[in-house]
């Protein structure tokens, strides 16, 4: 598959850096405990990509092309540098569409990246290769059609930015941040109401010996209280 290309040139295998993105040797047991966990299974051309070297650091001779890294499979899912570990950085804390598989590194330092795109297959069924930018509401842009043309325009130091697709739904952040303290308060403002109606009810009692007017106000409080606790609800759901 990978006939034309050495792969002792395609990768940095000298510097203490980029031996950090090198894992294990890879093992079948690993590719279906990944292929489990990610929810996809691996496109061939990366299997055997990883069979000869598993992951690493692009050597510097093809710096042109943007890649700098690609992902290889740890010895567990908390492999530094692993693509388990990596997935969960880039889908849960950057933002990244849950599109597909992020495996590649570019120079950007994470304000883009290389991903295989399972929203579109070849006639082998492998992923299309596609670039996302983070930093453009995760703007998609087509790079090759499988995995195997994209290491081809990587070692022949080919231009891999792509072209537009278009953007696709972005897992945002900050709203997911906005949406746990809107829960937040609406728990707080519960708690605060239960705790200011037991407290009415317990008035109550002596409320109504003391006439109509303090029985009115104190059951005034209660009501809102109750009013506040079924807002509460509401605004959590929503």
């Amino acid at each position: 598959m990978y006939k034309n290309i050495d792969f002792n040139k395609l990768f940095d295998n000298e510097s203490e850096f980029a031996k950090k993105y090198k894992q294990e040797k890879l093992t079948d047991n690993r590719i279906k405990e990944v292929e489990e966990f990610l929810g996809y299974k691996l496109p061939k051309s990366y299997i055997e990509l990883l069979k000869v070297q598993n992951g690493g650091y692009i050597n510097k001779k093809h710096e042109i092309c943007w890649l700098t890294a690609i992902y290889g499979i740890g010895a567990n899912d908390k492999s530094f540098y692993g693509l388990e570990e990596e997935f969960k950085l880039w889908i849960d804390e950057w933002g990244y569409p849950d599109i597909g598989i992020p495996f590649g590194e570019t120079q950007s330092g994470g304000h883009d990246m290389y991903f295989m795109d399972y929203s579109s297959v070849d006639e082998r069924g492998e992923p299309r290769i596609v670039r996302i930018d983070n930093e453009d509401n995760n703007a998609r842009y087509l790079v090759a059609n499988n995995f195997e043309e994209f290491i081809n325009k990587v070692y022949n130091n080919e231009d891999i930015h792509g072209e537009f697709l278009d953007k696709p739904l972005k897992t945002n952040i900050t709203d997911n941040v906005q949406s746990k303290e809107q829960v937040k308060n609406g728990d707080d403002l519960k708690i605060n109401s239960i705790i200011v109606l037991c407290i009415a009810i317990f008035f109550l009692i002596f409320a109504i010996p003391l006439g109509i007017v303090a029985t009115i106000i104190d059951c005034s409080i209660i009501l809102i209280c109750i009013v506040l606790i079924v807002y509460s609800k509401c605004k959590n759901k929503k």
